[in-house]
């Protein structure tokens, strides 16, 4: 009987009789071809008998370095020579500038850049590809008022707003007065509000007072007769009904600003009379209303060329918030 947990003999007799053939070399063609395959895959042939000896004679000499030395030697600058990023792009690998080739430039796309609060449109190119021109650039420093301020003194003439002037040095605890220019770039006539804190955060409270907080800016546009909108430092009669506002002409306003610097503590005074400076920066809020015209919708020029055309028609009332530091000077302690 046949016994299903042990396989028979005849089993096991034919299974050892296969496996001795294929030790010896006998067993079938398909195996033994297969087998030859992979000998000679693993063994290389001998070169002896598929190659041709090598001929000496045929190598090529090492290029003479001496014409390299010499150069090198007589070497000035290492500016002459090639960077690795330099080679790296080249393909044959110059050692020297003046043997680098001009690169091609990569592509690059133009991009247009929308407001992420109103999605108004801010820079838009031009479609040309050898154009550089913007057909929109709406810049920050185009829509926001420049700020100026100067030391006044009775005694001493204001120097020009173009002037460069290093920081005052002030004196701790002592009032002084300063010129607060504002000047608007935009052309319609802008309204602001100066606020600031009673005194500046910080390890240092500065006591500001602004004499006139509000007040309305001119539009920067061309006029024939700019004396009419000009208020005179020494103008009184003009300046009685403008209080707190030095000078005023076409598009800039001049105002007055208190400052009182604060005392330093008395373990900040500099030891073994050392003096140290510590910059007076006052912090104020500007609120700026306008009105421009609503072109948000379609930004082609077109629009805005009619938007202009028909000045006073569908303009909207806007409104700009933002904090600006001021260096008015320095204090010695």
């Amino acid at each position: 009987m046949f016994d299903s947990g042990r396989p028979s003999e005849n089993v096991l007799a034919s299974f050892s009789s296969r496996y001795a053939s294929l030790l010896s070399g006998k067993g079938s063609f398909r195996s033994r071809q297969s087998s030859r395959s992979l000998l000679s895959r693993i063994r290389p042939s001998s070169r002896d008998e598929d190659e041709k000896p090598l001929d000496h004679t045929q190598v090529k000499p090492l290029d003479d370095e001496s014409a390299l030395v010499d150069q090198l030697q007589s070497l000035r600058s290492l500016e002459e020579t090639t960077t690795m990023k330099q080679r790296e792009k080249q393909a044959s690998r110059p050692r020297w500038e003046k043997d680098l080739w001009p690169i091609n430039m990569q592509l690059r796309a133009k991009r247009s850049k929308r407001c992420r609060a109103c999605r108004h449109i801010l820079v838009k190119p031009e479609s040309k590809p050898a154009s550089t021109r913007f057909r929109i650039k709406m810049l920050a420093l185009n829509y926001i008022p420049a700020i100026q301020i100067r030391q006044y003194s009775p005694d001493i003439p204001l120097p020009p707003l173009t002037a460069y002037t290093p920081p005052p040095e002030l004196t701790a605890g002592t009032t002084h007065s300063f010129i607060l220019t504002i000047t608007n770039p935009l052309y319609d006539p802008i309204r602001l509000t100066l606020s600031t804190p009673a005194t500046a955060p910080g390890p240092y409270p500065h006591a500001t007072t602004i004499l006139r907080p509000e007040f309305t800016v001119g539009a920067n546009a061309d006029i024939w007769n700019d004396d009419e909108y000009t208020i005179s430092p020494t103008d009184k009669d003009k300046r009685k009904s403008k209080f707190g506002i030095f000078e005023s002409r076409r598009n800039l306003v001049s105002i007055f600003m208190e400052v009182v610097p604060a005392v330093p503590a008395a373990e900040e005074t500099g030891k073994d009379g050392e003096k140290r400076e510590i910059d007076v920066a006052i912090p104020i809020f500007v609120k700026m209303v306008y009105q421009s015209e609503d072109v948000e919708k379609d930004d082609t020029l077109t629009i805005v060329n009619q938007a202009l055309e028909e000045k006073g028609k569908g303009k909207v009332e806007r409104e700009i918030g933002y904090w600006v530091v001021v260096k008015v000077g320095k204090i010695m302690v």
